[in-house]
Formats: C-alpha cells, structure tokens, sequence
C-alpha cells in the first residue's frame, strides 16, 4: 500500500514546497487532485493541490504567496504519470491558471469504466470495491478558501490522493488483462483538449430547462439572452443564476418586454444588473423583433447544423449495435459510444471518438461501412 507516512503534510512555506517537489521530482507517477470554490463567482478559484507518490504525499496550499513554479513543472511534464479520479473540473482549473493541460494523465473513473463499472463510478465506491478502503465524504461542502484549515479537512483533502496510485495499480493490472489500459490512457487524453470546450457562450441555452417547449420565436429570443447572461457572467466573474435566474430569463423570452417597467415587472432587477445592463436587454430584444420583421419564423436547430443530410433511424439502428457490442464488452453502451458520439461519426467531425483509436477498431469500421 502506497503512502503510509502519517500526515497530513500540509505544505504552506516556500521552504515546505520546495523539500516536497525534491523528493517527488523523481517519481514517474503522481497522483493529483484539487479544491476549489466556486460559490459566489463563475469561474472556480483554486485553494488546494495535492499530489501524491510512493515517496510522500503534500497538500500545497495555493492561497499563500509562495514561487509555484517547480509544483507547475511537476504537474506539466509530459514524462510523469498523472493519476486523478473525474478529472475534468481539475484539468479545467489547471487550464484557468496555466492555460495548458497536463499531458499523460490516467483518470481512475475511466479506467474503472472499461472495466465495467458505471461510467459516473464515484472514488469511495471504487475504492471500496477494488481495494476494500472505507473513506469519508465528511468535508465535502467545505470553504476551502478560510484559513486556518482545520485537521478534518486536510485530512480529507489528502485522503483521495492518497489512495490514488494504489487504485491506478489495481485498475491497471485489469485493464491490460483485458488488453484495454491502452483504451483508457486514449480516453483519458480526451478529458478537455482545446480551450473552446471550457467556455462556449453560445450553448449555455442548452443548460437550460424549458427552452425547447417554447414556442420557435420565443426559444430564439432565449438563446439570445442566454448568450448575452453567459458573456456577462464571465466578464463579472458572478455566478450566471445571480444575473438572472433561468425562470425570469424564459418568461422575457414569453413576454417580450420593451421598457425598463416591463423588465422590472418580470421581477430580474438586482444589485448586479445596472441599468446599462438592462438597456441591453431591451436592445436584443428589439434585435430580435427586427430579425422575425426581416425572416419571419426563426427556428433554433437543437442538434447544430448538420452538413450531412441522414436517415434519422440510423441512430436507433446504431445504437442498438453498440448497444449489443457493449454487452459483449462487459461495459455500459454509453462508454463505448453515445448518442452525440454517434451523430459526430455519422457527420463524419474530425473529432469524431468512433472514427479514431480503439473504437474505430472495435466497432466504427464497422459502423461506417453501413453509411
């Protein structure tokens, strides 16, 4: 078992990070997770990174003035092994901050996936499972920005990176039995590549409830305002529900207000919307009104603008092929491919998973040959 030391070793003085980054540097693999906040801003503010490895394990502390760079070039080389469970949201906070990715990563969730479990497989069940170790969940609401942080959560903090790379070993093992470690290091990679997958303003309206029972006219007049809610929230850097909440957004589209009485009355005025805000608004709504002038009915494509025109049963014949696939794989159909998966192969997107590495060989050329 990895990581006996007894800790925690919390790392919050330059002299702390650096003996800890002298030790790790030589290991080929460490185990790596974070904590942040996102509560009362739209982007996530970093408290935590712990990293983890056979020589010792260390819960830096982000929020104090110490010279990160060496835990960056840790964290960045492509040579070392990088462990996580559910990746995403910390490869999302790590792009924030460095506005690079961490190559050669693992993500134990997807590992564990191609080995059959769910492919949402949370790390307490994973770890239970596969390495009979009880963990807890305790701290999960934490602030992980008021200092000092107390010894529950530290704890807590280093207890999933702690396991990490036994967990990785286990899954491991598995996984080239089956010859599929190959399979989940290729998915792992494409957890988060390009910037343009983190923030797209344009398709937040897809977040929201509703919008699809709209009438045509009124679900454009949303997207609208959907969009111009998510620009605004980046540019303030506030939650987009404190702008303006999904029910007041929808009923603007419904009612189409014109002035600043009628927008009041819908009940959206708050301390973050000033009055300039407001007047832009009212200016895409008139916007809209003008485009319905010009067009006549604006309809919004839910499913983007397919370049490929298609037999819509193909999706269900698809899908019933990977669906038999998957039962003979041991996995759920959604790990080998879904349904937006499907459509990505059938418009033949550079992007596509089922035109490219082990799904293509698994089951995509088989699946295109019936295109």
């Amino acid at each position: 078992m990895h990581n006996n030391q007894k800790l925690p070793n919390f790392l919050d003085t330059q002299e702390s990070i650096n003996n800890f980054v002298s030790i790790t540097s030589s290991q080929n693999t460490i185990g790596l997770d974070t904590e942040f906040i996102r509560i009362k801003t739209y982007y996530p503010k970093l408290c935590l990174v712990q990293i983890s490895s056979d020589a010792c394990t260390g819960c830096i502390d982000y929020l104090q003035n110490n010279d990160l760079n060496k835990i960056w070039k840790l964290i960045f080389n492509p040579k070392k092994l990088k462990i996580f469970h559910s990746a995403r949201q910390d490869l999302e906070i790590l792009f924030l901050i460095k506005n690079q990715i961490p190559e050669h990563i693992f993500d134990t969730q997807i590992g564990a996936a191609l080995l059959g479990y769910q492919p949402q497989i949370g790390i307490k069940k994973l770890l239970k499972d596969e390495l009979n170790i009880e963990i807890s969940k305790t701290e999960t609401r934490s602030d992980w920005s008021k200092r000092p942080l107390n010894l529950g959560q530290i704890q807590y903090a280093l207890e999933d990176v702690n396991h990490l790379l036994s967990l990785h070993g286990v899954l491991e093992k598995k996984l080239r039995a089956r010859k599929r470690y190959r399979w989940a290091l290729e998915d792992s990679s494409r957890i988060l590549i390009t910037a343009e997958e983190l923030f797209k303003p344009e398709s937040a309206w897809k977040k929201i409830s509703g919008i699809k029972n709209l009438k045509s006219n009124h679900q454009h007049l949303a997207v609208m305002i959907a969009t111009w809610r998510e620009k605004t929230a980046m540019q303030m850097d506030l939650p987009r529900q404190w702008l303006m909440n999904d029910k007041s957004l929808i009923e603007i589209a419904k009612k189409e207000p014109v002035t600043l009485t009628q927008l009041e009355n819908i009940g959206i005025i708050n301390k973050f919307l000033q009055e300039s805000e407001l007047e832009k608004i009212l200016k895409l709504i008139k916007r809209h009104k003008e485009k319905i002038e010009e067009n006549g009915q604006l309809i919004i494509k839910f499913n983007s603008n397919y370049k490929i025109r298609f037999d819509p049963s193909l999706i269900e014949k698809f899908s019933k092929i990977i669906a038999k696939k998957a039962k003979e794989l041991k996995i759920f159909p959604e790990v080998l491919a879904s349904k937006k998966d499907l459509l990505a192969m059938i418009q033949k997107k550079d992007n596509a998973k089922l035109l490219s590495g082990w799904r293509k060989k698994v089951i995509g050329a088989e699946l295109s040959e019936l295109l």
